[in-house]
């Protein structure tokens, strides 16, 4: 059996150190990266074109700015991609 466990990555290891066993029988552990702002905003162009929507250009040239302007850092790496998803929803 193939188990997947997900998950912020000080919680991870949390989780790991909780049972001494544990860490022994994960065999493979992954680390992926926050996506940076530039990444995000191809997140949202994708999620907009999803609903059918298009953004302008100049929309689409000023989002990375945008996300770091009003979302910092820690805000993107606790919403990830959950980030472009929320704001496409809450803007239609």
């Amino acid at each position: 059996p193939i188990f997947i466990f997900a998950g912020y990555l000080r919680q991870m290891e949390t989780f790991l150190a909780a049972n001494p066993g544990m860490a022994r029988r994960v065999a493979h552990k992954f680390h992926f990266e926050d996506f940076n702002t530039k990444e995000l905003s191809l997140i949202l162009h994708h999620k907009t074109l999803d609903r059918g929507l298009v953004l302008s250009a100049d929309a689409s040239a000023a989002l990375s700015n945008l996300l770091d302007q009003y979302f910092p850092a820690k805000v993107r790496s606790l919403w990830n991609a959950g980030l472009a998803g929320r704001l496409v929803s809450e803007a239609v």
